[in-house]
């Protein structure tokens, strides 16, 4: 079995994501920001907030209810085109919750290569993973990686491997489409039966596949040079870049696309652009990290933590800084966090509703580190350093709950009842519920 110090620099040579942390500058600050007042909580209580209730943000501008979002799925990693990380209907835990079940990753060849799940996503009664297998400079590909279905109760239903002739590298993040589930692997999308695991059809994806995002009409492909729409296996259309689009988000009405230091809005029914804005070059970073689409625009986040909010037709509405964790949002709150807090901030103006800080909740030690966030219409939910896991009551920022988890989750997907999350290198896939 490789050592942990070996499989992390085999985990780093595959390319595989990591979390950006580090102290930002204060360049921005957003419109209108207020400084919140704090209020500790203990674990299964909820402490009486001293933050302002946020009120109803404008009609104009940005932010609104998430009308168009599913109630009972999580079809993509970060649960939805939008990648609003948001499940209305999620779980509400009136005791913290624990470890129901594990499933240890598939390991063809423990001499050589060490497994590894990525994000899970869930639809029903079923959880569909990749079951990645990590080389590195000094070793081999593997000849097969997997893709595995696993039954909520912590069973599995099938593994299918997946190759690309003699070999195969780390796939992509997986996404439940109609009656398919969705993988990238290299230059090949793969469609396979939810049922059995079964290929139903391929498609050529020039330059790889990198995310995968389905929507009602099409599936929309982030690939190393392109964004590829496709529909029924065959590719609809093309929009070639000429820097990496490092991320993208699908919103009811447009295509938003990070790439270099811009934020690009793509047509889905065509691909033609409707308008293009350059980012401020930064320090620490100014690159595209992360894309969220909301109710009337999109907010963007550079690897420096500065996060810029646009409206859909690319006018700027506002700007902060210091951001370096996952979004979750529910149209109107902006949940997000820094090295130092969690944070909910209003949609509409970027201003600041409530904070928590680490050592306003139980079991922080040093500082917050959120790998993974998602929010409910009731909690947020974040994944820390050391297998913490917490959840913060939506609107005050109150501790809801902690609790331990055997890992420290780095991917997170919800149901209505239970919490499903994801680690590192040998880490299993779990189930976290009351």
């Amino acid at each position: 079995m490789p050592s942990h110090s070996r499989r992390a620099l085999l985990l780093t040579l595959a390319g595989t994501a990591s979390t950006l942390a580090g102290c930002q500058s204060d360049i921005w600050s957003a419109t209108n920001q207020t400084t919140p007042s704090t209020a500790s909580g203990s674990t299964g209580t909820t402490a009486t907030p001293t933050t302002r209730t946020p009120e109803e943000p404008p009609q104009e501008g940005i932010g609104g209810d998430l009308k168009d979002r599913p109630e009972t799925v999580w079809p993509t990693p970060d649960r939805g085109p939008s990648n609003a990380a948001y499940l209305p209907a999620g779980p509400d835990f009136e005791a913290p919750p624990s470890t129901a079940w594990e499933l240890a990753p598939v390991n063809p060849d423990e001499d050589h290569y060490s497994p590894r799940y990525l994000q899970p996503v869930v639809d029903g009664e079923t959880l569909y993973v990749v079951n990645a297998v990590i080389y590195g400079t000094n070793v081999a590909l593997p000849e097969t990686q997997y893709l595995r279905a696993v039954n909520t109760s912590g069973e599995e239903r099938w593994t299918a491997p997946l190759s690309a002739g003699d070999s195969a590298p780390v796939p992509s993040l997986p996404a439940v489409h109609e009656e398919f589930v969705l993988v990238g692997l290299d230059q090949v999308l793969g469609a396979y039966d939810r049922a059995t695991g079964d290929t139903v059809w391929t498609v050529a994806i020039d330059g790889g596949v990198h995310s995968i995002t389905p929507t009602t009409q099409r599936v929309i492909i982030r690939a190393s040079r392109a964004i590829v729409a496709v529909a029924d296996g065959e590719k609809q259309w093309t929009v070639p870049f000429e820097t990496y689009p490092s991320a993208m988000a699908v919103g009811p009405e447009t295509v938003f696309v990070g790439s270099s230091k811009r934020i690009s809005a793509l047509d889905p029914a065509t691909g033609k652009r409707r308008w293009r804005e350059d980012l401020p070059a930064v320090d620490g970073g100014w690159g595209v990290s992360s894309v969220l689409a909301v109710p009337g625009g999109v907010v963007v986040r550079q690897n420096s933590g500065h996060v810029y909010a646009f409206s859909s037709a690319g006018e700027a509405v506002w700007r902060t800084q210091r951001r370096n964790g996952g979004f979750a949002t529910d149209g109107r709150s902006l949940y997000a966090s820094d090295a130092d807090s969690i944070r909910s901030l209003r949609v509409a103006d970027g201003s600041v509703i409530w904070e928590r800080t680490c050592d306003e909740i139980p079991g922080c030690d040093g500082t917050i580190a959120v790998r993974d966030i998602a929010a409910t219409a009731d909690t947020v939910i974040a994944s820390l350093a050391d297998g913490l896991v917490v959840g913060l009551a939506a609107r005050t920022g109150s501790v809801q709950w902690t609790t331990q988890a055997p890992i420290t989750i780095d991917g997170i997907a919800l149901t209505g009842t239970a919490i499903y999350g994801v680690g590192d290198i040998d880490d299993p896939l779990l189930q976290l519920t009351t």
